[in-house]
């Protein structure tokens, strides 16, 4: 069997590590674009919906000299002999960097905001395009960092991270759903988690003590879907049988709640956030102070 000298280069880029048995997504950052539109559900939020972005080799602030995509002369060799091509940035004329070629765009589409665009490093022509993108202002090396810098707006992603992170959403469904179907039977326990959960969300909303069974469930239901990573941290947080305990004296009359996120317990004067009131009445349990055993006594009186 004869070995071509393009398959001879092709080996010797994956052995040395330049192409990669891999694919990696530039995925959108949805994060405010527009000084004018702070609504993160309007269409113009982050890109006008059709709207198009080119990326091309940038060029150093100070110098006006490209940035090399490459990290030594031999991976510029390589990826030269790959693709037929003289790669070389630093070109006077006929430079490829300054051709349509060399530009990779995207477009804003509902594919692109849910999936975004895909690189297979084992391909020449995408792990060229890969390094475009990855040596630009506006790009996130990973997806753990996309917040690291104001003006992040597109993260790379590996294929082996989204796996992970789809196994592990998968995980904390699987435990939220468990926790659901320990609750689901009881309206006195629905009516409880959906009480933390609004304390929680510093929501005035209320929750009628006669809604049926089948409201409670439904309205669990809605906030699972719509808000499954506050009800994961409920559902894992430890202080919640403390948040519980909020919830009810809450309803007992003996804290009250002052605006959305203020509350005071009867018989002290002083206000206290909702974080603050949590590590407060923790101290009050742990040094069994009167005070908590109060409050606990008119809880239960007023089951």
């Amino acid at each position: 069997m004869t070995v071509t000298k393009e398959t001879s280069v092709r080996e010797e880029a994956l052995e040395k590590g330049y192409l990669q048995n891999k694919k990696v997504r530039l995925k959108p950052i949805p994060r405010r674009n527009n000084a004018m539109i702070s609504d993160s559900s309007h269409k113009g939020y982050f890109m006008w919906e059709d709207a198009q972005k080119t990326f091309v080799l940038p060029m150093h602030k100070q110098t006006g000299i490209l940035i090399s995509p490459f990290n030594s002369e031999d991976e510029l060799k390589c990826f030269s002999q790959l693709l037929d091509l003289d790669l070389n940035p630093y070109k006077k004329n006929d430079n490829y960097w300054h051709s349509p070629e060399s530009e990779v765009a995207i477009k804003k589409t509902p594919e692109f905001m849910q999936k975004g665009m895909e690189f297979n490093l084992t391909d020449p022509i995408d792990a060229l395009r890969y390094r475009v993108v990855k040596i630009q202002d506006e790009v996130a090396d990973s997806w753990d960092k996309r917040f690291e810098k104001p003006y992040y707006k597109f993260a790379l992603v590996d294929q082996d991270f989204e796996e992970t992170e789809n196994n592990q959403e998968m995980e904390m469904m699987s435990e939220i759903y468990i926790f659901f179907g320990s609750i689901k039977d009881s309206p006195k326990k629905m009516r409880e988690f959906l009480g933390i959960y609004l304390l929680h969300k510093k929501s005035n909303k209320e929750i009628d003590d006669n809604s049926s069974k089948e409201f409670l469930r439904n309205e669990i239901q809605k906030v699972i879907k719509n808000d499954h990573q506050t009800v994961y941290s409920l559902v894992k947080d430890e202080d919640t049988p403390i948040k519980y305990f909020i919830y009810k004296a809450v309803k007992a009359g003996v804290i009250k709640k002052k605006g959305v996120s203020t509350y005071v317990i009867q018989g002290e004067d002083k206000d206290h956030s909702f974080k603050e009131l949590i590590e407060h009445i923790k101290f009050l349990k742990e040094t069994t102070d009167p005070l908590y055993m109060k409050i606990e006594a008119q809880i239960n009186s007023n089951k």
